[in-house]
């Protein structure tokens, strides 16, 4: 009888090791899927991260094609002004030349005397 209680008393003893080394794996393992959860929620951060980014890319995008479209109407708009103007100063010069000099400087005398 003794022997069968020393038996078991030994059995229990390795079991109770066993239960021991698999709950400090358990430990582990719980460990590792903390871990393993917490680098899944930094990643879906980042890709949620990158995901606005890429928006806020985008919009910027639009918004340059927005400006460079209004620049290059702008520039076209020069253009006809840059034209106009030049077309003026061409009128302003040829008629320049038709009017008499004293009659420009009558009118200025004119203009002075008043």
């Amino acid at each position: 009888f003794q022997k069968q209680l020393n038996d078991l008393l030994t059995e229990n003893e390795k079991l109770n090791e066993e239960v021991k080394a698999k709950a400090q794996q358990m430990r582990q393992n719980k460990k590792l899927v903390d871990s393993y959860k917490a680098q899944v929620e930094r990643q879906r951060e980042e890709e949620h991260e990158k995901k606005q980014l890429e928006t806020q890319l985008l919009g910027c995008r639009n918004m340059i094609v927005q400006y460079q479209s209004q620049n290059e109407k702008l520039r076209e708009d020069m253009r006809q002004l840059d034209m106009q103007n030049q077309k003026l100063r061409t009128h302003y010069y040829d008629n320049q030349w038709t009017v008499p000099r004293g009659a420009v400087q009558l009118e200025r005398s004119e203009e002075l005397g008043r």
